[in-house]
């Protein structure tokens, strides 16, 4: 967790959007300067889960962090940025309020988990 974060909110449930046995977990947390950050994970179908999770943002073009490609994806009422990834059946997703270079910097900094 970077620096001056602090956790809202953490669930593992079963995911809603999409088909039946399919999980999320997400994280919330509050940034230094006020500004909310989430970081989903998802099984289920991208087509089901980004827009719930994004506010239904409108995703027009991409980034490569860590060398990976994620789509970027903003949305002004309600004001929404996020970064989404599909790998496999695993759809990534770091969406918030907070500022582009902010939600970059978190999502630079997430690594795979050692199984």
């Amino acid at each position: 967790m970077p620096a001056g974060y602090q956790a809202t909110s953490a669930r593992l449930e079963p995911e809603s959007y999409g088909d039946a046995g399919d999980i999320r977990w997400i994280l919330g947390f509050q940034t230094s300067a006020g500004e909310y950050v989430s970081l989903w994970q998802s099984d289920g179908p991208k087509g089901k889960v980004v827009a719930p999770a994004t506010n239904s943002a409108i995703c027009e073009s991409t980034a490569t962090i860590n060398g990976a490609t994620w789509q970027k994806c903003e949305i002004d009422k309600p004001l929404t940025r996020a970064f989404v990834k599909t790998e496999g059946d695993l759809t990534s997703i770091v969406s918030g309020t907070a500022q582009w270079d902010e939600l970059l910097r978190f999502t630079e900094s997430l690594v795979p988990a050692k199984p």
